[in-house]
């Protein structure tokens, strides 16, 4: 039986084959075939490897058929019955755009932050007042060199153990 759920349910949610109904969620993020989905005042949550049919900016209802946990990474591995529903008016505001914010906290999980300034030190991104997070790229040429002021711009906040932003494309990151 498809049970209606919010995105923040999915957390808390077991994990494996399912049947949730989830609506209105805007693609806040988007790479190759991951994408994130968000809900108005609401948590974010990663799709992995299936997100092909997804578009940047537009919003869905679609079923989550199976979550799983990477390493502590709450993803969906499968959907079904996606439905385009509209656009969004205003995508900034799916964004996580708070300079204060605690990147590190696990309820961020999967938020896109729209931009943050600070300096990159030996795999660590320190922004704000003393706070640090774990930078993450498959792609090393992405990485600055060490002690650069860097400016980062639709990154996205991953977990592999612990909290980390992963960059992605050559775009998402500037030396400032």
């Amino acid at each position: 039986k498809l049970k209606k759920m919010s995105i923040s349910d999915l957390y808390v949610s077991k994990v494996g084959k399912v049947n949730y109904l989830l609506e209105d969620c805007v693609v806040s993020y988007k790479y190759k075939n991951n994408a994130i989905i968000k809900q108005k005042d609401g948590r974010a949550i990663f799709i992995y490897k299936i997100g092909s049919n997804l578009k940047h900016g537009k919003v869905y209802h679609l079923t989550v058929k199976r979550l799983y946990d990477y390493y502590g990474l709450r993803e969906i591995t499968e959907i079904g019955d996606i439905k385009e529903v509209g656009k969004v008016d205003n995508l900034a505001s799916c964004f996580l755009s708070d300079s204060l914010a605690d990147f590190s906290d696990p309820g961020l999980q999967n938020e896109v932050i729209s931009g943050a300034k600070g300096i990159y030190k030996r795999g660590y991104f320190y922004y704000g007042s003393n706070q640090k997070i774990k930078l993450y790229s498959k792609d090393k040429k992405l990485k600055p060199k060490n002690n650069s002021k860097i400016i980062l711009k639709d990154v996205r906040i991953g977990y592999y153990k612990y909290p980390e932003i992963v960059i992605e494309k050559r775009e998402q990151i500037r030396l400032k």
